[in-house]
């Protein structure tokens, strides 16, 4: 196939390509690489003569037989195992996409959908100027051109000799428009753009978005402090009555009342009962709170 369809220069470069990239392999061109792929490529020249006196002459088997040796240099190659550098990105790529895993079939919906718009289906719609379909539509040897004429508020859709056309409406007073038209003048309603169609819907959107994030935040305030005062509660303490001193007297109260607690059978064999609760009265730095 080579020689009936390639010239000599043709197959030179091919082959010249092939085992370079046979010698080099996955990594990329270095020089003690270069220095290791000398020997190959010295192995390659009489294979590239052969191909080229295959290609002039009719020395078609000698140019099957360098096509094998060539084919099965190129398996071999293709064996070699790839470096840790294109398995490292291999796997990134992987993690990448499994990751995108619920995304991808919506891109691939959407490229399906849009290559499908591009190839196919009705054609687009041809914007005209405003004032030539006034004129079309004042003219009636023109209007019955005109067809499945559809009003919006701010474009006119309708057909025009069978083919789809719109027209955008300025936002001019009416008796303008009728000035400009009368006069002659080529008008058309300028395009909105993108981002000015985009911004009423902005403001609402960020409002939203704030309103969401202060919630949120207070939401997450109160789950945290009550997280917080639970763990307070179930956490053992480490403090006793004896890193209290210099109260004694309330020291010994405050033991009675958890004497009590932890045996109450003792004290309702002698018609003691348990207070309600214990006011401690004191000026800052006496201790109350270390009592409590």
């Amino acid at each position: 196939e080579l020689r009936r369809m390639a010239s000599p220069s043709l197959v030179r470069l091919v082959c010249a390509v092939g085992l370079f990239h046979h010698a080099v392999g996955w990594a990329p061109v270095a020089p003690m690489r270069a220095v290791r792929s000398a020997t190959p490529m010295r192995r390659a020249v009489p294979l590239l003569s052969t191909l080229s006196e295959g290609a002039k002459g009719d020395k078609e088997p000698r140019l099957k037989a360098a096509l094998t040796q060539m084919q099965g240099r190129i398996k071999q190659a293709r064996k070699r195992p790839a470096p840790d550098w294109v398995r490292r990105a291999a796997k990134k790529t992987g993690a990448i996409l499994f990751r995108l895993r619920g995304v991808l079939p919506a891109i691939l919906v959407a490229l399906l959908l849009l290559l499908r718009a591009s190839s196919g289906g009705p054609p687009r719609p041809v914007e005209l100027p405003f004032s030539a379909f006034m004129s079309m539509a004042a003219d009636k040897a023109t209007t019955s051109r005109l067809t499945s004429v559809k009003v919006s508020m701010s474009r006119i859709a309708f057909m025009l000799d069978g083919s789809p056309a719109f027209v955008r409406t300025p936002r001019a007073s009416y008796d303008l428009v009728q000035f400009m038209h009368r006069a002659g003048l080529d008008f058309a309603a300028a395009p909105v753009s993108s981002a000015a169609a985009f911004m009423p819907l902005a403001f609402p959107l960020i409002w939203l978005g704030a309103l969401y994030s202060v919630m949120r935040k207070q939401m997450g305030g109160a789950t945290k402090s009550v997280g917080k005062r639970a763990s307070a509660r179930l956490d053992p303490t480490e403090l006793s009555f004896e890193d209290v001193a210099g109260v004694p007297e309330a020291l010994v109260e405050v033991r009675e009342i958890v004497d009590m607690l932890q045996d109450s059978a003792a004290f309702d064999k002698v018609g003691a009962r348990l207070p309600a609760g214990v006011l401690m009265v004191g000026p800052p730095g006496t201790g109350k709170t270390l009592l409590a």
